[in-house]
């Protein structure tokens, strides 16, 4: 087994995160991913720049395919 090294945390200082999910909340289910909504409220409490990217699979999961050109542009 690699050992495992962790950085000092950050606070911040220009740290940039992109969330790509296919759970979160919307107005029509609030609850659908909530705690994917919480850590990104999280990070941005501590300063980190966030973008979430999320899509809902559910019903197409050809949205899997799309969400990966929506990353790559």
């Amino acid at each position: 087994m690699a050992a495992v090294t962790t950085a000092p945390a950050r606070t911040g200082g220009g740290l940039r995160v992109l969330v790509l999910t296919n759970m979160y909340p919307t107005a029509a289910e609030p609850h659908f991913g909530c705690f994917v909504r919480d850590q990104v409220e999280v990070l941005r409490a501590l300063g980190v720049d966030v973008s979430v990217l999320a899509f809902d699979a559910r019903a197409h999961t050809r949205r899997y395919v799309e969400a990966a050109g929506r990353l790559r542009r």
